[in-house]
């Protein structure tokens, strides 16, 4: 549910928004719009949980660009080093660590 106001703003980049606070902050105005007028209730989640998310997020980001890559975009390659190191920084356990690990050494290796 946390992303279900794209579907209106559309998914922007992490970089646009990073390099631009004001539509960072447009779009966040948007959502929030979206979502007040559709009657989307705040799923109050845990601060864990939005940790969860992010790294799902990154994952994917991460798995996505690795299938570009066997397609011939190299382009994808800043998008890999980048969202594992922000994996890394994460600061995930150990054991979730190693199940992140194991999917990226999947799709690298394409098991």
């Amino acid at each position: 549910m946390h992303d279900v106001a794209e579907v209106f703003t559309g998914d922007v980049p992490y970089t646009a928004k990073a390099d631009n606070p004001a539509l960072k902050e447009e779009l966040l105005d948007m959502e929030m719009a979206y979502v007040s007028h559709h009657d989307i209730p705040d799923p109050n989640l845990t601060l864990e949980e939005c940790k969860l998310i992010k790294l799902a997020d990154m994952l994917d980001l991460v798995l996505s660009s690795l299938e570009e890559i066997k397609r011939g975009n190299n382009y994808a390659k800043e998008l890999v080093e980048n969202g594992q190191k922000f994996i890394q920084d994460m600061g995930l356990d150990d054991e979730l660590m190693a199940k992140v690990l194991a999917m990226v050494m999947e799709v690298k290796d394409g098991s």
